[in-house]
C-alpha cells in the first residue's frame, strides 16, 4: 500500500499530504460548525420558550384560578402574534383541561417526542406548573414549532458545505501552485544528475535561489566541476602512465634481449669453463705431486689423486671441506700443545707466493712433512678468488725433520 506512495515526486508526496490535511480540516468544518449552530440555536429556543411560557403561565394563573375564561383567550390571542407558538394548554391540578389552543387542529400535539433528542424533535414543548397563593392550582403546556430552527439549521449546514468544498479546492489549487514553484528546482536537478549520469558532463542545474535547495545545486555544480578537471587529470597522467609503460617496456625488451644474449654467453662460458675443468682435472691426475685449490673463503673445491692420497681424504668428500681441516697440523711437545694452523699461514701469506715445509696428519693420524707451494690466485682487478696448494712428501738427507725450516701444527 504504501510503496507506491514512496515511488512518488516530493511534489505528489507533498500535493497528497497537504491536499489530505486540507480534506480533514474541510470536513472538520463542516461537521463541527451545523453541530455548533445547533447547540446555539436549541439554546436560544430554550430562552426563548421559558420566557414566553413564564409570561403566559404568570398572565394565566389569575385566570385560571377564577375560572375567567374570556381573560385566557385574550392571552392566547397575543400568543398567537409568535409564528412558532403551536400549541398551548391549560391543565387544572387534577389533569383536567381548562382551556386549549391549535394553531392546527388537524395534528396531534402528544407529547411521544420527549424521548428524542431536542434537535431531532418537530416541536419544542415546555411544561411549567402554575401556582397561586404558594398553591398550585394547575399546569401550562405550551410548544413551539422547530421548523424555522431545521431550515436555519439545513441552510447554515448547506453554506457550510459549500464553505467546505470552497477551503478545500482552493487549499488544494494553492498547494498545486506552491508544490509547482517549490519542485522546479528539485526536478531541474533531477533532470541535470540524469544527464550526468548518462555521462553529459557539461550540464549543470543553474538553480539561483536563496535557499537551501539554492545552495545544493551550487554546491552540485562546483562537485561536477571538480569531478570534471579531475577526469581531465586522470585522463592526462592516463596518457603520461602510457607514454611511460611504452618507454618502460621498449627499456625491459632491449633489457630481455640484452640478458638473453648474456645468458646464452654464459652459457657458453660455463661450457666452456667445464670442458676446461674436465682437462684441469685430466692434468691434475697425471701430476705427481698433490694439488688443491680453495675458493675465497678457504673451502676445497679441487683436489686431485695425489693430495687424495697423501692426506687420506676421498677426493669427492673433500669438496667443500675447510682447508684447515684437510691439512690438519700435530700438536707438537717442541712447539706447545697447540701450535698455528693451516689458516693462520694463510693469512701471512694472503697476497703473495710462499714455500715452506709443514707437518701434517693424515686420516689415519699418521704424520707426514710436507714441502708445499701455496700461490693465490686473483682476478685482473687484484680480488683474491682462491688458494692453490701444490705439495709433495719431503724427507731431508739425515732422514728426520729439517729444525732450520718453519713448522705450523695445530
Amino acid at each position: 500500500m504504501f510503496k507506491p506512495i514512496c515511488k512518488k515526486t516530493v511534489r505528489a508526496k507533498l500535493i497528497i499530504a497537504v491536499s489530505s490535511l486540507i480534506a480533514v480540516i474541510s470536513v472538520f468544518i463542516y461537521f463541527y460548525f451545523p453541530l455548533k449552530l445547533e447547540k446555539q440555536l436549541l439554546s436560544s429556543m430554550t430562552i426563548k420558550a421559558d420566557q414566553i411560557s413564564r409570561m403566559i403561565a404568570y398572565g394565566a394563573t389569575p385566570a385560571l384560578y377564577f375560572e375567567d375564561r374570556d381573560a385566557v383567550n385574550e392571552i392566547f390571542g397575543a400568543a398567537l402574534l409568535n409564528e412558532d407558538l403551536e400549541y398551548i394548554q391549560i391543565a387544572r391540578r387534577d389533569s383536567s383541561v381548562f382551556a386549549e389552543l391549535r394553531r392546527n387542529p388537524e395534528i396531534n400535539y402528544s407529547h411521544g417526542e420527549m424521548n428524542k433528542k431536542p434537535i431531532r424533535r418537530r416541536y419544542f414543548t415546555v411544561i411549567r406548573e402554575m401556582g397561586y397563593n404558594n398553591q398550585n392550582i394547575g399546569f401550562l403546556h405550551i410548544s413551539f414549532s422547530m421548523k424555522s430552527l431545521h431550515e436555519d439549521v439545513e441552510l447554515a449546514r448547506f453554506h457550510i458545505a459549500l464553505i467546505s468544498l470552497s477551503v478545500f479546492m482552493f487549499g488544494v489549487l494553492v498547494i498545486l501552485a506552491i508544490s509547482r514553484i517549490l519542485s522546479a528546482p528539485l526536478n531541474r536537478m533531477v533532470e541535470t544528475v540524469e544527464k550526468i549520469a548518462a555521462g553529459n558532463l557539461k550540464e549543470r542545474a543553474n538553480v539561483h535561489t536563496n535557499d537551501e535547495i539554492g545552495f545544493l545545486a551550487r554546491q552540485f555544480d562546483i562537485m561536477v566541476d571538480r569531478l570534471v578537471t579531475a577526469y581531465k587529470n586522470l585522463d592526462e597522467l592516463n596518457q603520461d602512465l602510457e607514454i611511460r609503460i611504452e618507454s618502460r617496456t621498449a627499456a625491459l625488451r632491449l633489457s630481455n634481449a640484452q640478458l638473453k644474449s648474456e645468458l646464452r654467453e654464459r652459457k657458453q662460458v660455463e661450457r666452456e669453463l667445464s670442458a676446461e675443468r674436465i682437462r684441469l682435472m685430466a692434468t691434475l691426475s697425471r701430476i705427481n705431486e698433490g694439488v688443491i685449490t680453495t675458493d675465497e673463503d678457504n673451502n676445497v673445491s679441487v683436489m686431485n689423486r695425489v693430495a687424495a692420497e697423501i692426506t687420506g681424504w676421498n677426493e669427492i668428500d673433500a669438496i667443500g671441506k675447510p682447508i684447515g681441516d684437510v691439512f690438519k697440523l700435530p700438536v707438537s711437545a717442541d712447539n706447545g700443545a697447540t701450535g698455528q694452523d693451516i689458516q693462520v699461514f694463510l693469512k701471512q701469506h694472503d697476497d703473495q707466493e710462499n714455500s715452506s715445509h709443514i707437518t701434517i696428519v693424515d686420516t689415519e693420524s699418521r704424520e707426514k712433512e710436507l714441502h708445499i707451494n701455496v700461490i693465490p690466485i686473483h682476478t685482473l682487478y687484484g680480488e683474491k678468488t682462491g688458494t692453490v696448494f701444490i705439495f709433495h712428501l719431503w724427507i731431508n738427507s739425515s732422514g728426520g725433520r729439517d729444525t732450520n725450516l718453519k713448522i705450523f701444527q695445530a
